[in-house]
């Protein structure tokens, strides 16, 4: 016989069954097509809860449809369901105990979990390979999903992202009602309204260097709430706490790869203000150990951080002092400057001698050779120095000894 060909079959010659087994103890004749051998592999057409979604009630069932009928024994064993994460973000994996069942062609299975599932608990599904259709096709790779669990408003519920250093922290109560809990580290994942928002404030802090000077692209953050409807919630009833990584890998105290260099010291979080198209300063705590900015918020929308220019002259001072030629020194040096510096050095009558400016960024500036603004070299004596920027003045003294 070849596939393609009409064949005909009598249960006086063979037995005839339907799938569940009955045999056909009447005279019957059945005519049809002969299709060849049947290797078509089972895979998974639909499963509920959807992949990744997080609104999903404590007294759901799982539920997984393949596109054959299949070993029912088989199948029940290769589905297990376990607890990834609990509602402090803390990582699990703990099996779930439950019952399979199926439907009556065998091509949908039901996971019933024997106790409800755990509000705002992390849950991932697993189909193993070993899972085989009635004709005995095994599966082609093993089928993985996850869904969340509605967190329960009564309840303190943590949310991480990312490495889990980006956290939330909702306390009980905050929220009137359960709700689910959105957190975006990309800003590719935005929206096409909130990404356009973003570049006009930008535009504005590029604008605007008196306010501040740096913005941190790798740490915008959008972050939304939901409630059980999958409708936006926009306000709190007490602030959530949040917190925002950043980068200081030689633990300089100074953000990474910026120039002139910004102190960790200057970061906040700031807001979009989307009506304003305006990044909107929160006050924040910097924890310069574990390089973390944290934030309380009243609600939630696209976070940043953002620094300035080191401006600080506490520790500002100059060397050597006396200068003396005669003990081969050759230039007077001004350091633990701050990013931009003006440096005026005065005789003690107020006549200004010499003016120099820090503006690479290295908090180090020489005055070589130790020359007026003539040109002509500084004469011996007792001479005023003065440092300053836009925020901050320091004094100090200089002696020359030729």
């Amino acid at each position: 016989i070849s596939v393609g060909d009409v064949i005909t079959v009598s249960s006086s010659t063979l037995q005839i069954a339907d799938f569940d087994e009955n045999v056909c103890i009447d005279s019957a004749t059945i005519t049809g097509r002969f299709k060849g051998i049947d290797d078509t592999r089972p895979v998974i057409i639909s499963c509920s809860p959807d992949k990744e979604e997080t609104v999903v009630p404590v007294n759901s069932l799982i539920k997984i449809h393949f596109s054959e009928r299949m070993d029912v024994d088989n199948t029940k064993n290769a589905i297990k369901v376990r607890e990834t994460k609990n509602n402090f973000s803390q990582s699990l994996n703990s099996f779930v105990s439950g019952e399979v069942s199926c439907n009556v062609d065998s091509s949908q299975f039901i996971f019933t979990p024997a106790i409800a599932l755990k509000n705002n608990y992390t849950y991932q599904v697993e189909v193993s390979t070993s899972v085989r259709d009635t004709i005995g096709n095994y599966m082609n790779e093993k089928y993985i999903f996850e869904f969340t669990t509605i967190a329960n408003y009564r309840e303190e519920n943590i949310y991480t992202c990312g490495t889990g250093n980006t956290k939330i922290e909702i306390m009980p109560h905050t929220i009137s009602e359960d709700f689910s809990v959105h957190m975006s580290t990309s800003p590719l994942s935005f929206s096409n309204s909130s990404m356009e928002r973003i570049v006009r404030a930008n535009n504005k802090v590029d604008n605007d260097k008196r306010r501040f000077t740096k913005f941190f692209n790798y740490t915008l953050r959008e972050f939304t709430v939901y409630d059980k409807n999958d409708k936006m919630k926009d306000s709190f009833n007490k602030d959530i706490k949040i917190q925002i990584p950043y980068k200081d890998e030689d633990e300089d105290g100074f953000m990474d790869d910026t120039f002139p260099l910004i102190s960790e010291k200057s970061l906040s979080i700031y807001r979009l203000d989307e009506g304003n198209n305006l990044w909107v300063k929160i006050p924040s705590d910097v924890d310069g150990v574990e390089n973390l900015v944290r934030a309380g918020v009243t609600h939630f929308s696209v976070f940043i951080l953002l620094g300035s220019e080191y401006t600080d002259l506490s520790e500002a001072y100059a060397f050597p002092v006396p200068f003396k030629p005669s003990d081969g020194h050759s230039k007077i040096t001004f350091t633990n400057l701050s990013s931009k510096a003006e440096i005026n050095i005065y005789t003690v009558s107020g006549g200004l001698v010499k003016s120099l400016n820090e503006t690479d960024g290295d908090f180090m500036l020489d005055w070589d050779p130790v020359r007026n603004e003539q040109g002509k070299e500084a004469a011996s004596g007792v001479y005023i120095y003065r440092i300053h920027n836009e925020k901050e003045s320091k004094c100090g003294k200089l002696i020359i000894i030729r």
